[in-house]
């Protein structure tokens, strides 16, 4: 009878201690833990509904937190809008606030949402292993990377999150996109003030590995949907000749290089125009996306130019430097007093050979 007297109060005494540590390491935690209630509370009290978007995944926890360190210094600290990290289930949330906790202060992590994403999810009628056979362009990458494209293709403007607290703008900064120098204008009140749809901080060319048919694509819709293109970047497309094959062959395309970009949500989800060629990219070019690995950059450019009513309504941020994984881009002008118009040309770019040690 004492023995089992003493092994119950073993076992009590063992619980009790854990209990305690438990509560103390909660306790620790606790701005982690209120964050949702907390950035969605700083959302009420906003005068402009935007937030701070990322995609992230284990694999670059690391970057993560130095794109973090750095939007917090040079962006957030001052101007404090909610983070939403999305994921597709394949991040360690408890790992990842423990290396961003390291980096970050208490503060800062309570502006922090994790949110599941819109899942991995192939478009309708496309066969993925059928692609896999046939060949699919950078199958090293497939279909983790394809996921990530049309998640910022389509899926992003579908989120719930968006919804439920009704937010108009949203920046997508990557996890390996860092802002390096200080930012002292509020970037969302530039937009709203300035009544812009679309805006970005560097323009490239997209490798033309990834473009086969996507002129074809696009040049269909606008004709069977009587669409007219006025701008001028992309007014090539309507000299596509079938009968003539050179003119069909794949070729680097323009792109954003949206590893940043600034997005007016009801523009781009609100407006049918708009809305009903995102469905149609994803309802009937899905195997562009997942076969040929059409890049979310340039079709958000090439959506962007399809309709007057956005092109006219681009701004390009030039006035702070700006780095992507080893690549660094100089700023070009000064912090801006109105919008400055998009550029006809690729932003000049310098590379390092550690970004974790140099900025």
């Amino acid at each position: 009878m004492k023995f089992k007297f003493k092994r119950s109060c073993r076992i009590y005494a063992i619980l009790f201690v854990g209990f305690i540590f438990s509560t103390v390491y909660l306790y620790q935690m606790l701005p982690i833990f209120i964050s949702q209630d907390s950035a969605n509370q700083l959302i009420k009290n906003q005068r402009i509904r935007a937030a701070i978007v990322y995609l992230a995944s284990n694999k670059r926890i690391k970057h993560l937190c130095m794109s973090l360190f750095y939007l917090f210094t040079n962006f957030n600290n001052q101007f404090r809008y909610p983070i939403v990290i999305f994921h597709f289930g394949d991040l360690n949330i408890t790992d990842a606030l423990i290396e961003i906790g390291k980096n970050l202060s208490s503060e800062q992590i309570s502006l922090i949402n994790f949110e599941r994403g819109n899942g991995k999810v192939f478009p309708p009628n496309f066969d993925s292993e059928r692609a896999l056979k046939e060949g699919v362009v950078f199958p090293f990458w497939y279909p983790d990377y394809n996921h990530m494209c049309a998640f910022w293709i389509r899926s992003i403007f579908l989120e719930p999150y968006f919804i439920r607290n009704k937010i108009d703008y949203f920046m997508r900064i990557d996890s390996d996109s860092y802002i390096l120098t200080p930012i002292q204008y509020d970037l969302f009140e530039f937009m709203q003030t300035n009544q812009l749809v679309y805006a970005y901080r560097v323009r490239k060319l997209e490798n033309m590995c990834c473009s086969a048919y996507f002129a074809r694509f696009l040049r269909n819709y606008t004709r069977d949907n009587q669409i007219t293109l006025s701008s001028s970047e992309i007014l090539w497309i309507e000299s596509l000749n079938e009968t003539d094959p050179a003119s069909m062959n794949p070729r680097a395309l323009d792109t954003y290089y949206n590893n940043f970009e600034i997005i007016w949500l009801p523009k781009f989800r609100d407006d049918a125009r708009v809305w009903n060629w995102t469905e149609f990219l994803w309802r009937e070019g899905g195997w562009g996306i997942y076969k040929h690995r059409w890049g979310d950059a340039f079709v958000r450019f090439y959506t962007v130019h399809m309709f007057a009513h956005l092109y006219s309504r681009v701004h390009h941020f030039c006035d702070f430097r700006y780095g992507h994984g080893a690549h660094r881009f100089k700023p070009t002008c000064s912090a801006p007093r109105f919008p400055r118009a998009d550029k006809h040309e690729p932003d000049p770019e310098e590379f390092i050979d550690d970004p974790f040690m140099r900025p």
